[in-house]
């Protein structure tokens, strides 16, 4: 009998977290496309930024657009914006929806009716660079208490040789005292 590995799952498989990102942008490219306008020459833009510990994506569009009344439905299973007039059964943006969560990111949208749409995905950024650059901040710090605790050795030293120095003097105009009164006997 032969034993098949368990399924990947984007919790425990690099791949399978890479295959559903992919997921995602091909299905928002996929509805750039679906709904663009046929009265323009269609424009499809996407960018990014990183940030400190997350991308940033944008796919934009000179497509028909979506009214904000619906900015919220659009996400919901089996929403369609347009089912006249384009196929599918309204589950794309679902999809990324869920799997954007699964991987701890977000999707948002900026559009207005008759003037395209802006489709933003945040994802989180690799983990090993945030708990390094964690690790460098608590080390930072604990470089600066040392230099603290140094200063204040430092000043403790300095005000025990003055209370040294001090009880020299007092020393020596003892001593001077004492051979004072020792002459005059």
């Amino acid at each position: 009998m032969i034993r098949r590995p368990p399924r990947s799952t984007p919790s425990n498989s690099s791949a399978a977290s890479d295959v559903y990102k992919r997921q995602v942008f091909s299905n928002l490219i996929s509805n750039a496309l679906k709904y663009h306008d046929q009265k323009r020459t269609g424009i499809i833009r996407i960018s990014g930024y990183t940030e400190k510990y997350h991308s940033i994506y944008c796919i934009e569009d000179n497509g028909i657009g979506i009214a904000p009344e619906h900015h919220e439905k659009i996400f919901e299973l089996f929403h369609r914006l347009c089912p006249d007039e384009s196929a599918g059964d309204g589950l794309g943006l679902t999809i990324v929806t869920r799997i954007l969560e699964r991987h701890s990111g977000k999707i948002w949208l900026e559009s207005e009716r008759g003037k395209g749409s802006k489709f933003f995905v945040e994802l989180p950024g690799d983990r090993r660079q945030k708990t390094e650059d964690r690790r460098q901040e608590t080390e930072d710090r604990r470089q600066e208490t040392e230099d603290r605790r140094q200063k204040i050795g430092d000043r403790r030293q300095k005000t025990e040789d003055r209370r040294q120095k001090t009880g020299d003097r007092r020393q020596k105009t003892g001593d001077r005292r004492q051979e004072t009164g020792d002459r005059k006997k």
